[in-house]
């Protein structure tokens, strides 16, 4: 969903946070105090002025100073329990957010994952609660703390003099249309740069990914042109913005501070010259209440930026949240007691493609067997796998049925950048340190991580650390950890010298003589060897 207009912003954001009202509450309830003791001190001014310093009586002057001070510390004391107390509740909502997105991507379709360019999600992922941080952090909260100091200090400006209260409304509307105008283009603004900042950071991403073709075609200099251009576009959006930040700030010196003082010691000083009202001192203290309303006047108008930015950060979030989930995982057990999967009529076809990968398949996998789906690329075996996984979905849930969980070890393995110990329990909590070594002697590993310093607690950082076989017998060792009753592995042995292939086919050989069943998807005559079952697609 798109959010369009402000008052959607508004709505969305108060809805995060309504879970903190008693918080909301409070905090208003220490702006009142804070803007108490601030009007207090400035009222101070004038009775230092009108009636100790013209009056000369000097006594009571220190007694004031005293007064003063207290009074403006104890308003800076409340402005800051405020401010954490705001910033808090932001904290927890910022978190709740992350945590919603972070889930969000767990649980979106396989084949969509796949697809996902990194880079791009990320940015959207930092764009999008950044961009909500700051309607959360100031936007929202020092709406009630504005309108507060806003209305009381009016409110006493009145009660003092209301003709200098009445001379400086007019100003205010000036500013608000100003501001508005500035905002829509801010609001724009903020849509370009993260479009900008995305192309940046696809760039990086592409860098990395594809460090060989770019040094075998020598595409360096092509690739840094492209990236300058991109970050040349970043660069002007980043001074535009400032800009118009300038813009927005000096209004408010132009708009508020400038005219106001002219106009209030223009006519002010000249009915004090006529007839001695109003005083110095109620001149004087409304040039500091002039001060004084600057901030929450500009909070309040300036709540544009802040809903400008949300609404770019809110699209960005909604792009996320409105990625497609993998259907909820369900199967059937097994109708033959002989059978561990059984696979009937099967026909799959994926989102993008014009014809079915798998047409019409029935296949049965036995229990402790080794089990070799056979065929060239192309024909279904790995696709047959990532369904028996339910990584994929057929249309008809009813055309795959396992009666036992399984494993399924990939292509591509990867490991997490923990410790070797870390990712071992992490897919087993319950895993024994004796256990973890059986496993990695099976795989041909117990000598290389012996050979470090750290054993166990050596941290995989990057697959240079070890060479793509000893990679993949890693990730085998501790995919083994889950002691699932059915391993499905898909082309094991793809990309690995001769070597490698034959450590992985040993280990497929001690698997079946275990209670494992296991079911290999390969079109490497080394594997075929070793299954007792072959399934040709």
């Amino acid at each position: 969903m798109k959010t369009t207009s402000y008052l959607s912003v508004l709505k969305r954001a108060f809805a995060i946070i309504k879970s903190h009202k008693g918080k909301i509450l409070f905090g208003i309830l220490l702006s009142l105090i804070g803007t108490v003791f601030s009007l207090c001190s400035s009222y101070t001014l004038r009775i230092l002025i009108d009636d100790i310093l013209i009056q000369k009586r000097i006594e009571w002057l220190w007694p004031i100073q005293f007064i003063f001070i207290a009074f403006v510390l104890l308003d800076c004391t409340f402005d800051v329990l405020r401010t954490f107390l705001f910033n808090t509740i932001a904290k927890k909502s910022l978190q709740d957010i992350r945590s919603k997105l972070f889930e969000k991507i767990l649980h979106v379709k396989y084949s969509l994952v796949k697809q996902l360019n990194i880079a791009d999600l990320i940015n959207k992922i930092q764009y999008g609660v950044d961009g909500v941080a700051s309607i959360l952090t100031g936007g929202i909260p020092l709406i009630f703390s504005s309108v507060i100091t806003i209305v009381m200090t009016l409110s006493l400006m009145a009660y003092i003099d209301w003709r200098l209260t009445l001379i400086s409304l007019p100003i205010y509307p000036l500013l608000i249309l100003a501001n508005k105008f500035l905002n829509g283009k801010l609001s724009q603004a903020y849509r370009t740069d993260y479009r900008n900042r995305s192309d940046v950071s696809t760039d990086v991403e592409q860098v990395v990914k594809c460090i060989d073709t770019i040094r075998t075609h020598n595409l360096h200099n092509k690739l840094t042109r492209e990236f300058e251009t991109h970050v040349q576009s970043l660069q002007g959006t980043s001074v535009y913005i400032q800009i118009l930040y300038v813009l927005m700030r000096k209004m408010s010196w132009t708009f508020i501070m400038v005219p106001y003082q002219a106009i209030l010691y223009g006519i002010g000083g000249m009915w004090f010259i006529k007839n001695g009202n109003p005083t110095i001192g109620t001149l004087l203290i409304f040039a500091n209440f002039t001060n004084f309303l600057i901030q929450p006047v500009m909070t309040m108008i300036n709540i544009g930026q802040d809903i400008a930015r949300a609404r770019s950060g809110f699209e960005q979030i909604d792009e996320v949240m409105s990625m497609q989930e993998d259907a909820e995982r369900s199967i059937s057990p097994c109708k033959t007691a002989n059978a561990v999967v059984e696979v009937e009529n099967l026909t799959f076809r994926y989102d993008d493609a014009e014809n079915n990968i798998l047409q019409n398949l029935t296949a049965t996998i036995q229990p402790c067997k080794t089990t070799v789906l056979w065929g060239a690329s192309g024909s279904g075996k790995s696709t047959l796998l990532k369904i028996i996984a339910q990584l994929l979905q057929p249309s008809r849930r009813d055309s795959v049925r396992c009666s036992t969980e399984v494993v399924y070890f990939p292509q591509n393995p990867v490991l997490f950048n923990k410790t070797v110990r870390e990712n071992f329990l992490l897919v087993n909590e319950q895993m024994t340190e004796k256990r973890m070594w059986e496993l990695l002697e099976m795989t041909g590993l117990k000598e290389r991580l012996t050979e470090t310093e750290e054993g166990l607690d050596f941290t995989i950082k990057n697959t240079e650390q070890f060479s793509g076989g000893e990679h993949r017998r890693l990730c085998l060792a501790v995919f083994l950890a889950t002691d699932k009753a059915v391993l499905l592995l898909d082309e094991p042995t793809a990309s690995l010298d001769k070597e490698n292939a034959q450590m992985i086919a040993d280990v497929i050989t001690a698997l079946s003589k275990t209670n494992l069943t296991v079911v290999v998807s390969t079109h490497d005559e080394l594997l075929k060897e070793r299954g007792n079952v072959i399934i040709a697609l």
